[in-house]
């Protein structure tokens, strides 16, 4: 957009595979749980709790991947607007 070459091609794919992974894992994690959950919820099942001892480390560890991903993201983008030449 602004005719400037990206700061950083290495950063630009590590930031995509990490939001990708992120973002995957993520979905996985809630459609797995949700269907574990909702089957749980129907049968008015006691291991709720033990089911959310598992669900929650793994959606967080899944959404801070997806984090990650997205602040190498903006970082690249600071740093592609830091290093555009000043106009005079």
């Amino acid at each position: 957009m602004t005719g400037t070459a990206i700061w950083s091609k290495r950063l630009v794919e590590h930031s995509f595979w990490w939001t990708v992974l992120g973002v995957s894992s993520f979905y996985s994690v809630l459609m797995i749980f949700g269907a574990w959950e909702g089957i749980l919820l129907l049968q008015d099942s006691p291991q709720m709790d033990s089911v959310h001892k598992i669900y929650i480390p793994l959606a967080s560890a899944s959404a801070s991947v997806m984090g990650f991903g997205m602040w190498l993201f903006l970082a690249n983008v600071a740093m592609t607007i830091r290093s555009m030449p000043k106009k005079p």
